[in-house]
């Protein structure tokens, strides 16, 4: 981390530019809107790095803040050689004035294997890609204190049943994991795996809402029985009682699945 103010020969000139700007960035953080977390029954909120990237811009718009802000992937110096970050900087657009600090860009786990079976299989420049957007996202909410409901990879107990015939059925694990631009849900079952459904990033809220209290979403549904392919779908949920407890369930084409109500809840973290 590093603050970096306009160097001159007017020393009293620098002090007032860093007050300036240290009251501009007060007045940032102040007006970044939130969510009321105290509030019994609130509504998950996950806010994207385009939603953070605009609400930004429309504060400073809003306050004639003298400010802006930049972020870029970078390679510095560290105590083992070389690591990759992403410099965030805000400067003072009226007196040059600017505070930058780094976030480590842990890419050096990333995975890819061109042989998985998934549908929508990531080229390694894709996972970089989704990895500086993901960095990028937490050093703005970590340094402007941004309040947002995050949503992190975990993976819940799976029933299904034909469509309204027979009983429910366990039928193996729902993997649901956090990418780039949505989130993209993998069905275990058996000893194979297979893309059931993803969605869109700006679905998120809509797809927690709905799984926590019943409603609908809209995602790209690929089905797990042979003959189910891909297509677009308004997925919709509702809470049943099965065997006593409380289930999420959504339909499929032939399909119903359940997912025990508390399970999702448990795994989904809210910070």
């Amino acid at each position: 981390m590093e603050n970096v103010s306009n160097k001159n020969n007017h020393p009293q000139d620098n002090i007032q530019a860093k007050i300036s700007f240290r009251k501009d960035m007060k007045t940032l953080k102040m007006n970044l809107a939130g969510i009321d977390k105290s509030l019994k029954g609130y509504e998950y909120n996950y806010r994207s790095l385009d939603d953070i990237l605009e609400e930004i811009k429309n504060v400073i718009k809003k306050h004639n803040l003298e400010l802006d802000f930049g972020q870029f992937p970078i390679s510095v110096k560290g105590q083992y050689g070389r690591v990759h970050v992403i410099r965030t900087t805000f400067y003072s657009t009226s007196t040059g004035y600017k505070f930058s600090f780094d976030t480590r860009l842990h890419t050096e786990n990333l995975q890819w294997n061109s042989e998985s079976g998934s549908k929508n299989i990531k080229t390694l420049p894709q996972l970089v890609g989704a990895a500086i957007t993901y960095f990028r996202r937490c050093a703005l909410v970590g340094y402007l204190h941004i309040k947002t409901d995050e949503f992190f990879d975990f993976n819940v107990n799976i029933k299904y049943k034909k469509t309204n015939i027979g009983n429910w059925i366990d039928l193996g694990t729902l993997n649901l994991i956090k990418e780039e631009y949505g989130i993209v849900t993998d069905l275990n079952a058996g000893g194979h795996t297979a893309r059931l459904f993803s969605l869109k990033e700006s679905e998120i809220n809509n797809f927690v809402n709905s799984m926590i209290r019943g409603g609908a979403f809209n995602a790209d549904y690929y089905g797990y029985q042979e003959g189910e392919g891909y297509r677009s779908k308004n997925i919709e949920t509702k809470i049943e009682t099965i065997n006593g407890s409380q289930f999420i369930t959504f339909l499929g084409r032939d399909n119903a699945y359940a997912i025990l109500l508390e399970e999702f809840k448990m795994n989904l973290k809210r910070i």
